[in-house]
């Protein structure tokens, strides 16, 4: 298991966090305040929010309070200045007049295709009371049909939890002077072991000459995090770095934070690079660097740190993926040992090629003891299928296959002992991989996370290794037609009672997509949708790379990515709450 998720393990051990209920409905009532983002419009003629342009939930500057009622659903919504209240009580009334039939608006049939899309307050087959209170509106909204009353509520809820609103409160922004910061993973950890924690963040910043790689490091002071240093390597516009661990790997007792990511001229002239650095006097400090290339580029994507040969010492696994530049691209695994201070050598490699198809992504791998043998395993997940072309941006005109490869690391040889494709629907990509015992047997399982579908819809599927093959257990992917998610990464948290899967994501179409947070139980080993909350952080909110970091209030969920307002992408650490995450 990669370091980042086996930290995250024993601090969700060592903090109270999760709920720990298998019965989640009856936590769902009570109330919920959530504000509506403020990222300027007009919105794009596909967006969310233009689709719910008669919402009064959507109105900027309204906070919304949803609850129970003995009846239905009543919402209570308060604006911040008088013309936001007058505006949300002016929608409101529409909606009044629309179920009681005095509007000539037309009804989509519940299906999200009628003038108030998905709403969640819900208008077919159901009666809409406004009433001016003190600053806002409160709308109480009840079914024709008493026996559907569950059904209504719980729809209501699940509109709620995915309206484009700003749930997720950010933390910290990056900003370049030339208009674009990304940040793409993290990790935390106590570096200098004063005890306070430090979260490091990885990406880009734009600069003068392309893209400078940025290493962020934040101090943790209470619920907040001050920026401490950054740290940074050969500026080119194609460099960047990908993937961030912290890891002892070199045995004197102090963590190490290893970066991965790749350097050069451009996306298509690269090599895949990786530094070793540590926290020294509050400066991150590079010890050991390597770049390697084969053909015209390689990318590094997928990290993680383990003990694979049982020597005390973990190895560093790369992954990611090179090509000629023409017609062949192949996926790769490599293995690393920080053999001593400036030297990291390689002591193992494999290259994984498209099974026929000319080309063969790995996005992530995980280090796990998958066939109980007592030694760990390496799994690497990607995809293989054509070359990426413009079209491979169109999701309807995809055509991958998810690619899962499971490797042994023995005797100082790296080999393939195993090869999964799985296919749903027109096409699909794995993006991430973990590793966890879901059902007890002290065999862990493969879960992995992606999206799937000329629609574009989040696949997450788990696996078992079962007489040197890989079996699907379960899939458990998102069913949901029309609405555009992809599971970006994935992390596996126990607390005393139950497993949680917490994954990171995106909702809608370009140029308006959301960031989202799902939260899965694992129940007699079966993986349960338990939340799912989508927030707004921008015009487009991309959120990349999932913690889970203990503060004095408890454990946060914390993701890492970037957001886009205007024509400035910033780079983002949102803190989530609600929804039943944790």
């Amino acid at each position: 298991m990669r370091m980042k998720r086996s930290l995250l393990l024993t601090l969700l051990l060592s903090v109270a966090a999760c709920k720990g209920s298998s019965d989640r409905s009856s936590q769902r009532t009570g109330s919920a305040t959530i504000a509506p983002t403020a990222a300027a419009g007009p919105w794009p003629p596909d967006d969310l929010a233009e689709k719910m342009r008669h919402c009064p939930v959507t109105v900027i500057g309204v906070k919304t309070e949803l609850e129970d009622v003995v009846t239905g659903v009543r919402f209570v919504l308060r604006g911040s200045t008088p013309a936001i209240a007058m505006e949300a009580r002016r929608r409101a009334r529409s909606l009044a007049d629309f179920t009681a039939g005095r509007s000539k608006e037309k009804h989509g049939g519940g299906k999200g295709g009628g003038f108030m899309r998905n709403c969640p307050i819900l208008t077919k087959d159901a009666t809409v009371l406004a009433e001016d209170i003190d600053g806002g509106v409160q709308i109480t909204v009840t079914p024709n049909d008493p026996a559907k009353l569950a059904e209504f509520r719980a729809t209501a809820r699940e509109r709620f939890d995915r309206a484009p609103l700003e749930r997720a409160s950010i933390v910290r922004e990056e900003k370049s002077d030339q208009g674009e910061t990304r940040l793409y993973s993290g990790s935390v950890a106590d570096l200098d072991g004063d005890g306070t924690l430090e979260l490091v963040a990885g990406g880009f910043v734009a600069d003068a000459n392309g893209q400078r790689p940025t290493l962020v490091v934040y101090r943790q002071r209470g619920d907040s995090w001050a920026p401490l240093t950054e740290a940074s390597w050969d500026s080119e516009p194609g460099s960047t770095v990908r993937n961030v661990e912290i890891a002892d790997t070199d045995g004197d007792g102090k963590l190490d934070v290893i970066a991965l990511g790749r350097i050069g001229a451009s996306t298509h002239v690269a090599s895949a690079h990786v530094t070793i650095s540590s926290l020294e006097g509050g400066k991150l400090v590079q010890h050991a660097r390597q770049d390697w290339r084969t053909g015209q580029y390689s990318h590094g994507y997928g990290l993680a740190i383990g003990d694979l040969d049982g020597d005390g010492k973990p190895e560093i696994v790369t992954s990611g993926f090179e090509s000629d530049g023409k017609t062949v691209e192949n996926g790769f695994v490599r293995i690393w040992k920080h053999e001593r201070k400036g030297v990291i050598a390689p002591h193992g490699s494999v290259v994984l090629d498209g099974q026929g198809s000319p080309s063969m992504r790995v996005n992530d791998i995980a280090i796990g003891d998958v066939d109980g043998d007592g030694a760990p395993e390496i799994v690497a997940a990607g995809r293989h299928g054509p070359l990426k072309t413009e079209d491979s941006k169109d999701l309807s005109k995809r055509r991958e296959t998810g690619d899962l490869a499971v490797l042994s690391f023995k005797h100082g040889q790296l080999t393939i002992l195993a090869r999964h494709s799985w296919l749903r629907g027109t096409s699909t990509r794995f993006r991430t991989v973990a590793i966890a015992d879901l059902d007890g047997d002290r065999k862990p399982e493969i879960v992995v996370g992606g999206q799937y579908d000329g629609d574009g819809k989040a696949a997450l599927v788990s696996l078992g290794f079962e007489s040197s093959k890989l079996v699907v257990k379960q899939d458990a992917s998102s069913a949901t037609e029309g609405v555009t998610g992809e599971v970006k990464d994935l992390i596996v948290a126990r607390d005393a009672k139950e497993l949680r899967l917490i994954a990171t994501g995106v909702m809608g179409d370009k140029p308006g997509r959301q960031g989202t947070v799902g939260a899965w139980r694992v129940k007699h080993g079966q993986i349960v949708r338990d939340a799912s909350i989508v927030s707004r952080n921008g015009d487009e909110t991309r959120t990349r790379a999932v913690l889970i970091v203990p503060s004095k209030h408890g454990n946060k969920v914390i993701t890492i990515g970037h957001a886009r307002t205007g024509t400035a992408v910033v780079g983002q650490l949102l803190q989530w709450t609600g929804g039943d995450l944790l």
